[in-house]
């Protein structure tokens, strides 16, 4: 569904975010993900100029959240790396359809995107670190 450059994107995101203000390190995250120091550091730097990530260099360096993450929709952090926001987009990539100028999957694509649209505007950063602590508490 989203390219693995946002998913990864949207893991680090959550995992600097439960550090609640502390400075995490790109080689940190990349650790905790598996995934190259190098290739996650310009996933980072890219939300950093973006605004949601704050970035500091030197021996206590690191990144954290630029903003509370109850204002950082997951839209806000996928849609630096590909175009989500975009619902309005002919499925069979005619431009734009419309209910008056349609091709034949749009009232089908209407009824499930819509939803799937709301779901990365109104789920927050905060919410799915709250899901990942109340896991990682049951699994304990």
């Amino acid at each position: 569904m989203i390219s693995r450059t946002s998913a990864y994107a949207l893991e680090a995101a959550i995992i600097i975010a439960a550090r609640d203000g502390e400075r995490v390190t790109a080689a940190e995250v990349a650790n905790e993900l598996d995934l190259p120091a190098n290739y996650l550091s310009k996933i980072l730097n890219a939300m950093a100029r973006a605004r949601l990530l704050e970035s500091e260099r030197g021996p206590r360096g690191g990144f954290r959240l630029a903003r509370d993450p109850g204002g950082i929709a997951i839209e806000d952090i996928i849609g630096l790396f590909e175009d989500i926001g975009s619902g309005r987009r002919c499925f069979l990539g005619r431009g734009k359809c419309s209910d008056t100028d349609s091709c034949a999957m749009h009232d089908r694509w209407k009824k499930i995107s819509g939803p799937m649209f709301d779901f990365f505007h109104d789920t927050t950063l905060d919410s799915l670190v709250a899901d990942r602590r109340r896991k990682t508490k049951a699994a304990r």
